[in-house]
């Protein structure tokens, strides 16, 4: 992007890179203490704004749905969330799901809804067992 506001990864097939399979985007962001799951509110800093990594934008291309690529687009959004974590400052990966279909694919990957919202938390100390051998 050209104003760095936002990493963006492209999957593409090796047979064809100039089809784009899916995408999705990371940014630094900021959540709320009180916004936080009480289960999620003990491994992250008493501030009261919590430093949080954002998907801002995940897609599967539509003739690709249903063969798994966004769980493989999840897995690699995991993996670089938590190595920027250490040096951006990052307690938790971020989504806003844009409809109830998909706050439920988020909910499979073991992302946490709050309240009343189609926001959703995955807590960096939860990533690390799953990225971490």
């Amino acid at each position: 992007m050209r104003r760095r506001s936002a990493g963006v990864f492209i999957l593409v097939e090796r047979s064809n890179p100039g089809a784009i399979l899916g995408y999705y985007t990371l940014s630094q962001a900021s959540i709320a203490q009180g916004d936080i799951p009480a289960a999620a509110r003990k491994h992250v800093p008493r501030y009261p704004l919590v430093a949080a990594t954002l998907i801002g934008q995940l897609a599967v291309s539509e003739g690709r749905q249903g063969e798994r690529l966004g769980a493989v687009l999840i897995a690699d959004a995991l993996r670089r969330a938590w190595l920027t974590a250490a040096t951006a400052g990052s307690s938790m990966l971020v989504v806003d799901a844009i409809n109830d279909r998909a706050a439920a694919f988020y909910e499979g990957n073991g992302f946490v809804r709050l309240l009343d919202s189609r926001r959703l938390v995955l807590p960096m100390h939860v990533i690390q067992r799953l990225v971490e051998p």
